[in-house]
């Protein structure tokens, strides 16, 4: 009997993808429901075996709902979760909890991860489908050094045919005095580097914001201590150590994008082994895609593809085992399914939409769709049986997006991802980011993320050419996905807070330096508890002197002052005080001290109204009557007798004063 399989996503490309490839594992048939009201509809109508489950949804019911609501009929079909933005272990292991869901898989999927996965849920064995590939899949193949002109063999040709043959070695560009490398492992970027400075971290950084002086410095500590530029810029925490990574994809990716149109120049290979260094790796021909996403328009990829106009395309392996990738990128995407090695370019131009033709420029350019019974561009040493003929043509990306026409849709989707970038701009707290205060409790932080999320993820702007606004929109997200983050963890929320007051008061706002703070508050403590005194005033100092903010550290120095030096450290004491209430006022222990000093100075009547302020705000604190007794007494003419000093003192903090 076949297993019927719920797929549970709004992108029409991708469900389709997903629905042919479940059908490809055999006896499988796929019902998609493109929003949760949908999908919950539907499961009530039938006995589902699998359910695929995205997470961002249209119409108000997100995936958690979906879930909880297919948790209500059914306890154990299985659900596998596939998003793009279920990146945090914390909520991945929250939506394995709640929902018993064994399978959480990142858009964009690999098939042959999406196979073995829907396989495992659904108990059938993997296909001949996935035997058929496996040799495709094999190690590098050695290919030996080769220097070509890039008029005749152009850059995205060049990174297809090294990942098609996996190779690992080093790629050298040039045209003129521009100079990028570009280190391949396995067929993919491990990273890339250019003498470009806007096409580097340090330059990446600047545009976004990150001050000269600060880059400057850390590109002299590398230097000076022989460490690479991440290293130093996260040794002076200018950016975060998860931020590394990111930076090192963002990097490689704009060394190869901006070498796309380059018509002139030479390409060098050289093999060697790449298995140190930076780690930015990324997929040459999803750069080249995305690349081209950005810089061609319909218009010339069609005047590119004209001259293959009789030319049959077929697929290749690697097109099959990218094709989740591509229609991340190209969502709506209607082209792939008529690339079946029947149809002429020709024959392909006249079927696809407008914003099909850059990826189907894309798909020939990299050689993912190549021309029936053509071999690949030769380059370096080849199998034996490469031979054939050669690819004549390759469609090469435009060198501007300057003249890019937008519809009226695009341009309302560039306006808002534009409006939002600059608002963030502005933003300089995760809250600001989320548009919310820092009193919104968890519910409400998740509530604002979802909501952020939708409007702004890849795929509510799936089919349309965003121009320079793609980058833009990439950017937004990875804010509002980092402010999620760290606000919806109850732990790094509080450190957050603790940075965020510190930094208000021109206090310390490392991290480090805080903790350290409190390693020797709580050092203090169990001096001053072992009735080491001395070696307690000198551990409180050290803590007010990491942590200026705390009032709690400053209260409880005050104190050790007082028992210890009496009125000859009273002056201090009180300024002590001061500086405590200041941070919180509402320490009442605090101003009872403060009253007593107050009175030992002959302010009695300042000193009954701090008595009388405490007894109102808590009746029958600790010393406040006393206070209040003393201060009476003073200002009657009889003065405080020394014992009522000592019995006041006694009271609060258990011991005389001096």
């Amino acid at each position: 009997m076949a297993k019927q399989v719920l797929i549970i996503e709004d992108d029409d490309g991708v469900g389709k993808a997903m629905a042919e490839l479940l059908v490809g594992l055999g006896e499988v048939t796929a019902v998609i429901a493109k929003n949760g009201a949908t999908a919950v509809e539907k499961f009530g109508q039938a006995m589902f075996d699998l359910v695929t489950l995205d997470i961002l949804l249209p119409g108000g019911m997100d995936g958690y709902k979906v879930a909880e609501a297919i948790r209500e009929r059914s306890a154990d079909v299985p659900i596998v979760v596939i998003s793009g933005f279920v990146k945090d272990p914390k909520v991945q292991k929250d939506l394995q909890t709640r929902f018993n869901i064994k399978t959480i898989l990142q858009k964009p999927m690999k098939p042959d991860e999406a196979k073995a996965a829907f396989n495992a849920a659904l108990g059938l064995r993997a296909t001949s489908t996935a035997a058929a590939i496996a040799p495709e899949q094999s190690g590098p193949t050695r290919m030996e050094g080769f220097s070509v002109d890039l008029g005749d063999v152009p850059v995205p040709m060049l990174f297809g045919e090294l990942f098609r043959r996996k190779a690992e070695g080093v790629l050298d560009l040039i045209r003129g005095n521009t100079k990028k490398r570009f280190y391949f492992q396995r067929g993919f970027f491990r990273y890339a580097t250019s003498n470009v400075k806007a096409e580097t971290i340090s330059g990446l950084l600047a545009a976004k914001g990150v001050p000269d002086a600060k880059i400057n410095q850390a590109m002299a500590t590398a230097k000076q201590e022989g460490a690479t530029l991440t290293d130093a810029l996260v040794e002076l925490r200018v950016i975060a150590e998860r931020d590394v990574n990111p930076l090192l994809v963002q990097q490689t990716e704009e060394v190869a994008t901006t070498a796309l149109s380059w018509t002139e120049g030479s390409a060098t290979f050289k093999p060697s082994a790449v298995d140190s260094g930076p780690e930015g790796r990324a997929n040459p021909v999803i750069v080249v895609l995305k690349g081209l996403k950005r810089l061609s328009t319909p218009e010339q990829a069609r005047a590119a593809l004209s001259t293959e106009g009789k030319s049959v395309l077929e697929r290749t392996p690697e097109f099959e085992r990218e094709l989740f990738a591509i229609r991340a990128i190209f969502g709506g995407e209607a082209i792939s399914p008529a690339i079946n090695g029947k149809l002429t370019v020709a024959e392909l131009l006249g079927r696809a939409k407008p914003p099909d033709l850059v990826l189907l420029q894309g798909l020939f350019a990299t050689g993912l769709a190549r021309v029936k019974g053509q071999m690949p561009v030769t380059l370096g040493a080849r199998p034996a049986e490469a031979s054939g003929p050669q690819p004549t043509n390759v469609a090469r990306p435009a060198t501007s997006p300057v003249n890019r026409r937008h519809t009226a849709e695009e341009q309302d989707a560039r306006k808002l991802v534009q409006a939002e970038h600059k608002r963030l701009a502005g933003a300089t707290t995760h809250y600001q980011v989320l548009g919310v205060d820092s009193r919104t409790d968890a519910a409400g932080i998740k509530s604002a993320y979802f909501g952020k999320a939708r409007q702004f993820h890849a795929d509510s702007f799936a089919g349309l050419e965003l121009g320079d606004a793609q980058p833009l929109l990439e950017e937004v997200f990875k804010r509002i996905t980092e402010a999620n983050r760290v606000l919806s963890s109850e732990d790094e929320r509080a450190t957050y807070d603790l940075i965020l007051s510190n930094k208000a008061k021109g206090l310390p706002t490392s991290v480090e330096q805080i903790m350290q703070a409190e390693a020797t508050f709580q050092r203090a403590e169990g001096s001053r508890k072992a009735g080491r005194l001395k070696d307690a005033e000198k551990l409180y100092r050290e803590a007010v002197g990491l942590n200026a903010g705390d009032a709690n550290y400053i209260f409880q120095l005050a104190q050790l002052v007082h028992q210890l030096q009496g009125k000859s450290g009273a002056s201090e004491v009180l300024d002590l005080l001061d500086k405590s209430l200041k941070i919180k006022q509402d320490n009442l222990a605090a101003q009872v001290l403060r009253g007593q000093l107050l009175l030992d100075a002959g302010k009695a009547k300042e000193a009954l109204e701090i008595g009388r302020h405490v007894m109102g705000a808590s009746a029958g604190f600790p010393g406040a009557m006393d206070l209040i007794k003393a201060a009476k007494a003073a200002a009657a003419g009889g003065g405080a007798t020394e014992g009522e000093k000592g019995g006041l003192f006694g009271k609060l903090f258990g011991g005389k004063g001096k």
